[in-house]
């Protein structure tokens, strides 16, 4: 285990207790994102929350985490929003695009809710053209692209998909993807729950349009914390849904309107935001940065191809998703036949203390394997999973599952 995952796993209490595999729901808070976001809080208990002093703070905390942001994923601050979480970025670009009866949405059969819901609600209010493209586990890059290729052509204005699969943890190649789509005139929006902190990113390089991403994840940040990157020469065409004081250049209090602002990112804050919650984001963001983008994402699919390998050995199980390191993330899901997969979920955590999630959609158990977790864990994992195909689960155990909403 290397030295830096050495010391990231002994600031989270919650690996002396239980086998915690499930970041692709919500990573465990760090000791010092805690003590950073608590050290913020007593702070402003102290001064006060709207004091001159603590106002200016905020400011800077804020500037400076969007510039962190930025400096993570390969951007300029200036096209980066600070949202509250995926969903809020997806639905700034869904709703912000200028729609027309007959306009033509692609996105997949491996989405999650919070992105499909979005694009149903459009085609419900505008006439919309929405069609999926198929994707299975098992498909490989190639596959995939053919798939696209053969659904993306002119008349598509939008594509929606994610970076990583919530459900089978594939890997999409975006970067062709974006050549196809920006070939005929589209754009493309990253449903990205699943990248930041996970794996390397780079949204220049890869020509990226737009990208939702979440804090709390695989970045191991607090809930409440996301961001949207929106590549620059895209804001103008974008009308924020939500509207405050930044949305304004100008404003007459006395009945003259406003005039908008446009070229600028800005437009889509709100207000009152919480500062602890952004200094817990931005610890968490130094924590990823010092271990390495390239250096987390290596542990990460090293700990999945051991997950996989292992699993494809026990008798009755089946992998649900992929196996080939080109499009292999830190999601690994399984099925044992004739087990319900939310049954097997709690069985897991509260038998065996192996924390892992169901995903309702596909009927499979997904395993979350990140920097900080062991060889051990899965290990454990796998011993459980064994057994449980090989005895069955006990019939107080019924499967009742809280996540059937979640990522």
């Amino acid at each position: 285990m290397p030295m830096h995952a050495e010391a990231l796993r002994a600031q989270l209490p919650i690996t002396q207790r239980l086998a915690y595999l499930n970041t692709g729901w919500s990573g465990p808070l760090p000791d010092s994102v805690v003590g950073a976001m608590r050290s913020r809080l007593q702070r402003e208990a102290e001064r006060g929350p709207a004091s001159r002093e603590a106002f200016v703070e905020h400011l800077d905390i804020t500037a400076d985490l969007r510039e962190q942001i930025a400096a993570t994923v390969g951007a300029q601050p200036a096209e980066i929003a600070l949202t509250q979480n995926t969903t809020e970025g997806m639905n700034i670009v869904i709703n912000g695009l200028h729609w027309q009866r007959g306009d033509r949405i692609i996105t997949t059969t491996a989405e999650h809710s919070s992105g499909l819901i979005p694009c149903y609600s459009l085609q419900r209010r505008h006439g919309l053209d929405l069609l999926f493209v198929r994707t299975d586990a098992i498909d490989s890059p190639d596959e995939m692209l053919a798939k696209f290729a053969a659904a993306i052509r002119p008349g598509t204005k939008l594509i929606v998909l994610s970076h990583i699969s919530y459900s089978t943890g594939q890997v999409f190649p975006l970067r062709q993807i974006n050549e196809l789509a920006h070939g005929v005139g589209a754009r493309v929006l990253v449903d990205a729950a699943q990248g930041l902190g996970h794996l390397p990113l780079n949204l220049t390089d890869d020509d990226v349009d737009y990208y939702a991403m979440a804090g709390h994840k695989w970045l191991l940040g607090p809930d409440g914390q996301g961001a949207l990157f929106i590549r620059r020469d895209l804001i103008a065409d974008l009308e924020p849904v939500f509207v405050a004081h930044a949305a304004a250049d100008s404003l007459d209090f006395a009945g003259g309107g406003f005039h908008p602002a446009v070229d600028t990112i800005a437009k889509f804050a709100l207000t009152s935001a919480s500062t602890a919650l952004r200094v817990g984001m931005h610890t968490a963001l130094r924590l990823y940065r010092d271990a390495g983008p390239d250096a987390v994402w290596q542990r990460i699919r090293s700990l999945a191809a051991y997950a996989s390998e292992e699993l494809a050995q026990v008798e009755q199980v089946s992998l649900w998703s992929p196996v080939n390191p080109e499009y292999q993330s830190g999601l690994v899901a399984f099925r044992i036949a004739g087990l319900p997969a939310s049954r097997i979920a709690e069985y897991l955590e509260v038998r065996e203390g192996v924390v892992a999630r169901s995903v309702a959609e596909v009927d499979a158990v997904r395993l979350s394997t990140h920097y900080f977790n062991t060889k051990a864990e899965i290990d454990r994992a796998v011993a459980a999973i064994r057994r449980i195909a090989r005895e069955g689960i006990p019939s107080e155990i019924t499967g009742a599952s809280p996540w059937s909403r979640s990522r």
